[in-house]
């Protein structure tokens, strides 16, 4: 029996990616956007001093997370989510 993850793996796979594993036009555009708003590079974030903010790198690495959760579900390739940007859409 799948697990409830496996099940949710292949819907996502189901719903973005072509029948060649590669994501779908519209779904590119998807991945932009959810990689533009979480921003996976940010790993510490700083307030006006100069002093690392808790809440604010708190925040970060929790979309962070969100992120590396899609890239996860999708099985994407490290140099496809890594080389995704708005002027391919």
């Amino acid at each position: 029996m799948a697990t409830r993850y496996r099940k949710k793996q292949v819907a996502a796979r189901r719903l973005l990616l072509n029948a060649k594993g590669e994501l779908s036009p519209d779904a590119r555009v998807l991945a932009v956007e959810l990689k533009r708003i979480c921003n996976p590079r940010a790993v510490l974030v700083y307030d006006r001093n100069g002093a690392v903010d808790p809440i604010g790198t708190a925040a970060a690495a929790a979309t962070r997370e969100v992120w590396d959760h899609f890239v996860k579900l999708l099985h994407l390739e490290p140099f496809e989510a890594v080389n995704l940007r708005e002027e391919e859409q």
